[in-house]
């Protein structure tokens, strides 16, 4: 029974070494990546071309009830491309009055006739930027970074 027992001790003695040698840390650090570290990484990507769009749906809507209610006869006004709006007619409308409520929107417009009843408004380059700029910015705004 001696032996059996010192057998066991040496089994139970060998089995306790080893979780502590295997509980011990490694030396080198152990570099955790970030969802084990607890944080997460956010990538917002601002759609520009989409704001800009959007921007631009909006200010066509204003543009054709300002259109309609100098009595014009408005068949659509829709964004024409990125770059402006174009305004359709069903009769040939007076260029001072399609100057006058495009002007009062924004002064520094560029409106020209491109057939009768067909008028293109194109926004400024400086305006399409400051559309850019604010999209970030009310991107940025809403999505707060931390530090």
């Amino acid at each position: 029974m001696g032996r059996d027992l010192l057998f066991k001790l040496g089994i139970i003695v060998a089995v306790v070494v080893a979780s502590v040698v295997l509980a011990m840390p490694p030396r080198e650090k152990v570099h955790l990546g970030l969802d084990l570290q607890g944080g997460l990484h956010l990538l917002l990507e601002v759609q520009v071309d989409k704001a800009i769009e959007r921007t631009l749906e909006r200010r066509a809507e204003a543009l054709r009830k300002d259109l309609v209610a100098k009595g014009l006869s408005v068949l659509a006004v829709e964004p024409n491309g990125l770059q402006g709006l174009r305004m359709v007619f069903s009769k040939p409308p007076e260029s001072s009055v399609v100057e006058e409520v495009v002007r009062t929107q924004d002064p520094s417009s560029e409106v020209r006739q491109q057939s009768p009843e067909v008028w293109l408004y194109n926004v400024p380059a400086a305006e399409l930027q400051h559309f850019q700029t604010s999209a970030v910015d009310q991107a940025l705004e809403k999505n707060p970074q931390p530090y």
